[in-house]
This record gives C-alpha cells, sequence and structure tokens, in this order.
C-alpha cells in the first residue's frame, strides 16, 4: 500500500501554517508521513490483518513506531527541547489519525 502524502498532508498547511513554528510543524507532518509508509512497508506481507485492525489499535501501533524513529529529527536549536517535544506530539497525533482514516478509507 502507497500512502498519498499530497492527500494526507493537505489540511497541514492550514492546521499548523498560522502558528509560530509552522516550518517545523509541517516538516515534522511530512516526514511522520514517510516513516508510515516504512511501518506499511514492513507490514506488506499481512495488509489484510492490519486493516481489519481497529482504528485505536492501529493509532497505538503507528505511534509507538513513529515516536522513537523521531527523536533523531530534532534539527532546530533555536526551539527548545520541551517546545519541541510539545509541537512532536500535537504533530503526530494529528497526522496519525490522518494516516488512519486514509488506509482505513482506501480498503
Amino acid at each position: 500500500m502507497k500512502l498519498d502524502k499530497f492527500k494526507i498532508l493537505s489540511e497541514a498547511n492550514e492546521k499548523f501554517g498560522t502558528s509560530r513554528f509552522s516550518k517545523e510543524s509541517i516538516s515534522l507532518s511530512e516526514r511522520c508521513v514517510d516513516i508510515a509508509q516504512d511501518w506499511l512497508d514492513d507490514h506488506k506481507d499481512n495488509h489484510e490483518t492490519l486493516i481489519n485492525k481497529d482504528a485505536q489499535i492501529l493509532q497505538k501501533e503507528l505511534k509507538n513506531y513513529i515516536r522513537p524513529r523521531i527523536v533523531k529529527y530534532k534539527k532546530s536549536k533555536f526551539i527548545p527541547t520541551v517546545v519541541w517535544w510539545w509541537i512532536a506530539q500535537i504533530v503526530i497525533n494529528w497526522i496519525i489519525d490522518r494516516i488512519i482514516d486514509y488506509i482505513l478509507k482506501s480498503h
């Protein structure tokens, strides 16, 4: 399964474009979609079992997959770590909802 990055991220600019850290939030959203694609690629042999899972279970699994991989992504030295993690949590939760909706609606 291939994620449609444009479709998933189409609302990101509206959601994060006016915030103080809009550039970082949108960039992080894009990175989350790339990591989610890796997660789907890891499950390419069992897409049917993945799609048959409950949305909350998928969200939890995807969140557990993304969080450790996003740790190394903090590039900005101007944003304090606590603030960056706060932004990351908002972005990750929002983008995971969009990805799970896309996966479930696509199949």
